[in-house]
């Protein structure tokens, strides 16, 4: 797919302004409000929750008790982060995390918006992401409870986005995200299977230096590797309690609840979400020996196997399908194929929760577990496109 430099004017940006304010304004005519919208995405609770909950006190504590909080599974980095924000306005620290959670969703509206266009030569395709984004469950889901999803899969569809390049911007942002929160470090594998030696060892390089020098010369690297210890246990506990949640959308999680069979055999549907992920690998790496090897259609791969491994999967997580869909739909000449990923993108999106009675029962069929699974299935039917000349692709 060749590079094509799309002339933008003054009219576009007011006519991108426009489309984004009819978009919200007919959500919010729909929703009773966009904060009234945004509350029904799950159970009443406090503004920013988990901010308030886990976000803020991990920040505060940090120099005093260097322990992870409780459901706290994020890095010591992260939360000496956090103590730096709130030092910053110690009075409004919840007014400054909205303003952070404004800035991270237009840079993900945006960067990957114009990025989309640039790579198919059609400026709708930024229209359509925006709309995506915009009418994307998950990304409402975020904003219900103040997390952070939105910012780990901007880092990361940056990352992708600045590879080409070749400095250490492009490593530093994927390390950046894998120093929220751990998951997306499984992206590093779209680059091992690359063998793109260079971008892994200055991956490791910033994690090492952000997430064990810094956070051991400010809090000791006992307490650091105590940390961590401790976060992991936090994960270890949720294993258990996460499966009778109903919002999670792990595979198994999912499967168990619509199927009504025990836990017991959530062991055996855990071996077969690692059967699909084993299959989306060995198609990256095939595709790599024969010489193709598609950055951009591999990461977007990798992103679809998170509810597969990660035990929690909440709907918030899956701020990536507007991005995976689009393009999917972007590489794929059969319109067939783009249907799986057009449903899909339907699947994630405000109207279709809407037709729901609450969030109980859209969380509980899996309707963003099914979103996912059908655009892994589009892009693994899809024929690896050509690397040449492919924005962010190696």
């Amino acid at each position: 797919m060749a590079t094509h430099r799309l002339n933008w004017s003054r009219y576009d940006l007011v006519r991108i302004i426009v489309f984004i304010l009819a978009l919200l304004s007919l959500l919010s005519i729909a929703g009773n409000g966009l904060n009234q919208l945004i509350a029904a995405t799950d159970r009443p609770a406090q503004v920013y929750e988990d901010f308030q909950q886990y976000f803020w006190p991990a920040g505060k504590m940090i120099f005093v008790d260097p322990r992870p909080q409780g459901g706290y599974f994020y890095t010591p980095t992260f939360s000496v982060f956090l103590h730096c924000l709130l030092r910053f306005d110690q009075n409004e620290p919840l007014l400054i995390w909205q303003v952070f959670q404004f800035i991270w969703l237009i840079l993900l509206l945006f960067l990957p918006g114009f990025f989309l266009a640039r790579l198919t030569k059609r400026k709708s395709f930024l229209y359509w992401y925006l709309a995506a984004v915009i009418c994307s469950f998950p990304v409402y889901h975020n904003l219900k409870w103040g997390q952070v999803s939105i910012l780990i899969v901007f880092l990361s569809i940056a990352s992708v986005i600045s590879h080409r390049a070749r400095t250490w911007l492009a490593p530093a942002l994927l390390a950046l995200a894998a120093l929220v929160k751990y998951y997306p470090a499984f992206l590093l594998l779209a680059f091992i299977l690359n063998r793109d030696w260079k971008f892994v060892a200055r991956f490791f390089a910033i994690a090492i230096l952000l997430g064990l020098l810094l956070p051991g010369a400010l809090l000791g690297f006992s307490n650091t590797l105590e940390f961590y210890r401790l976060s992991h246990a936090e994960m270890d506990y949720a294993i258990d309690w996460v499966a009778g949640d109903i919002k999670s959308q792990f595979f198994p999680h999912v499967a168990l609840r619509l199927s009504g069979l025990g836990n017991d055999l959530k062991g055996p549907l855990s071996l077969v979400g690692m059967l699909f992920c084993l299959v989306a690998l060995a198609r990256i790496y095939f595709d790599f020996k024969k010489g193709k090897n598609c950055l951009l259609r591999n990461v977007s791969l990798l992103f679809l196997l998170y509810p597969l491994l990660i035990n929690t999967s909440w709907p918030h997580y899956f701020v990536w399908l507007p991005f995976c869909g689009l393009v999917a739909v972007a590489f794929s000449e059969s319109s067939r194929l783009r249907f799986l990923s057009i449903v899909a993108l339907l699947l994630q999106s405000l109207p279709v929760f809407k037709l729901f009675p609450g969030y109980e029962q859209y969380c509980f069929y899996g309707l963003l577990l099914f979103a996912d699974l059908l655009m892994l299935l589009h892009l693994l039917l899809l024929p690896c496109p050509d690397s040449n000349g492919c924005p962010g692709c190696a």
